[in-house]
């Protein structure tokens, strides 16, 4: 085992010398642009829109005494407000999370499923409980 030793330390002298200056990387600034462009500032305010119409649509229909909320996991008027403000944050967190990787195409991908799951609850409550 010694020998092993002592060999593999003699082999490994010639890699010990010095290399070659090479050129050390340049850093390079990140532009990141604009935080909210146009695009996703529409998509955070249809996922506002419709959020809020959701809330007051299940809100409503809570306080009628003929509603059962599916999807959400709050069975009173304040949970649900909590869960769709939430919900909200969880677009704007994942807008952030896009636009600090760079990733800009999909910095409006949040707001949009969040927008399409409330749009969902309100057609399908439209389609499943009667108006009055």
């Amino acid at each position: 085992m010694k020998r092993y030793l002592i060999l593999v330390f003699l082999l490994s002298l010639p890699a010990m010398a010095e290399l070659p200056d090479a050129p050390m990387p340049q850093k390079t600034k990140h532009n990141h642009g604009l935080y909210g462009t146009w695009p996703t500032r529409g998509a955070f305010g249809a996922s506002v829109t419709v959020r809020t119409i959701d809330t007051i649509q299940t809100c409503n229909n809570m306080h009628r005494g003929n509603f059962r909320e599916d999807i959400a996991p709050a069975r009173s008027c304040r949970g649900i407000i909590l869960w769709n403000t939430g919900m909200v944050s969880a677009g704007i967190g994942s807008q952030w999370i896009f636009h600090r990787l760079g990733w800009h195409k999909l910095e409006s991908i949040g707001h949009l499923v969040s927008a399409g799951g409330s749009t969902q609850g309100i057609l399908y409550t439209h389609s499943h409980y009667k108006r009055d």
